[in-house]
């Protein structure tokens, strides 16, 4: 699997129309250097974790002065550590995606054990988890900033679900035949 960092600006125009990125060459640059340092490792690390594997060869992975989504893969424009801890984050849901977990009972009891919270909150419990194992693996100094991160109330909670359990109940939990 590779990605390819890039920046449109008709995609950028369609999210901000009225604005503009002057650092999308910068940081394409420093995202790109990154991916080509890490990529054995990251690889490994998803891999080795979960026991999955990434479906696609390629992944584009847009920069933009707007927000972070893994599909398509995009990435907000901001402090490059950030991007590099988002780029880990939305690769969790990629990987996720990819080997359809949400369809395995696994991940199924996991939503049930937690139906009372927002779905938003129930998906990051394990995004979050997985997310954790690969930053204390990849980049150890960065966990506190990636449990940090966000400010919206469902991804604190899903923190919060992942410290009463572990991060590993979570991947033992939703990687279950």
């Amino acid at each position: 699997m590779d990605i390819h960092f890039k920046f449109s600006l008709q995609y950028e125009k369609a999210l901000n129309p009225e604005g503009g990125v002057t650092a999308f060459e910068e940081r394409c640059s420093k995202m790109k250097a990154f991916w080509d340092e890490e990529l054995y490792n990251i690889k490994k690390i998803f891999e080795e974790i979960t026991g999955l594997k990434f479906a696609d060869k390629i992944i584009p992975c847009y920069l933009n002065s707007v927000f972070t989504i893994s599909d398509p893969l995009s990435l907000k424009i901001e402090d490059i550590d950030d991007m590099k801890d988002n780029l880990l984050h939305e690769l969790c849901h990629v990987l996720f995606m990819q080997n359809t977990l949400s369809k395995n009972k696994g991940w199924q009891e996991m939503l049930e054990a937690y139906k009372d919270e927002p779905f938003v909150t129930q998906v990051h419990s394990a995004i979050h988890a997985l997310h954790y194992l690969v930053t204390k693996e990849l980049r150890p100094e960065r966990l506190e900033n990636i449990m940090n991160y966000s400010k919206k109330q469902t991804y604190i909670k899903a923190w919060e679900i992942v410290n009463e359990k572990t991060p590993q109940y979570f991947i033992d939990l939703i990687t279950k035949k």
